[in-house]
């Protein structure tokens, strides 16, 4: 019974270890490309007053508070710009906070 099992795992971990292809590496041409600039790279400042301007009107009045969910899919459905380049809330937010803040 034993040696059943040696041979089993001996199979399913060395053998298959021996049989594995190993994946070739990417050429490095494509590793140092540079990517196209994009609407969230600095001076793009149309899209910058829209985003501010458009994430104000969703401040509560004595906190300052943003409902970030919120103002995300009033966005959406308002076709905002400056608001589809995100993917959610959370990067909506954090470009927020570190762009105006």
């Amino acid at each position: 019974m034993i040696l059943c099992r040696l041979y089993s795992d001996r199979r399913k971990y060395c053998d298959a270890i021996e049989t594995t292809p190993v994946e070739e590496t990417p050429p490095t041409v494509y590793l140092n490309k540079r990517w196209p600039t994009s609407a969230l790279e600095p001076g793009n400042t149309k899209l910058d007053t829209e985003l501010y301007e458009f994430v104000q009107r969703f401040k509560s009045g004595k906190t300052d508070m943003i409902n970030w969910k919120k103002c995300f899919e009033q966005g959406h459905l308002e076709k905002i710009s400056s608001i589809k380049r995100f993917n959610n809330s959370e990067s909506l937010r954090c470009h927020y906070n570190r762009k105006f803040k």
